[in-house]
C-alpha cells in the first residue's frame, strides 16, 4: 500500500534522483563523446543537410587525431551531461501514483484517476508491503 513520506525521507528521494540523473546522464554524454570522437578521428563525416555519410582519407595517426578531436568534443559533451541531467530529472520529478489504484501516470499530479483517487508526486509517497494477516 502506498503511504506518505517523511519530509527526510523526501529529501533523500530528492538526492536519489538526481544522483540517477546524473548517472543517465554520464552515460549519455560519455556514449556522444567516445562515438562521435572515434568516428570523426576514423575520417568519417556526416551531411545531415544531404542526409548521408562520406568517409575521407586524413592524414595522420588515428591515435594523434582521436586525441585532438576528443579534447574538441569535451565541451559539447558538457552540454550534453547538463542537458541530459536537466531533462532527466525532469522526467523523474514528473512521475506520479494514484496510491487508490496504484497507476502510474507522468507529469498528472493533482489530476484525477478513472478509479476515482488523485494522483500524487511519487516524491510524496513509497511502497510498503500489506502486513500479513496471522491465521489463528
Amino acid at each position: 500500500m502506498w503511504v506518505e513520506r517523511t519530509p527526510d525521507e523526501i529529501s533523500k528521494w530528492q538526492t536519489s534522483a538526481v544522483e540517477e540523473a546524473r548517472s543517465h546522464a554520464r552515460l549519455i554524454a560519455i556514449g556522444v563523446l567516445l562515438l562521435v570522437s572515434v568516428l570523426v578521428a576514423g575520417g568519417w563525416f556526416v551531411s545531415f543537410r544531404g542526409g548521408f555519410a562520406v568517409h575521407r582519407t586524413m592524414l595522420g595517426s588515428f591515435w594523434l587525431r582521436l586525441l585532438i578531436i576528443a579534447v574538441m568534443m569535451a565541451p559539447f559533451s558538457w552540454f550534453v551531461f547538463r542537458r541530459e541531467c536537466r531533462n532527466e530529472l525532469a522526467k523523474i520529478h514528473g512521475r506520479s501514483i494514484c496510491p487508490k489504484c496504484d497507476t502510474a501516470a507522468d507529469g498528472a499530479a493533482g489530476a484525477l484517476c478513472p478509479c476515482g483517487g488523485t494522483f500524487v508526486p511519487q516524491s510524496t509517497v513509497k511502497w510498503i508491503e500489506d502486513e500479513p494477516k496471522s491465521i489463528a
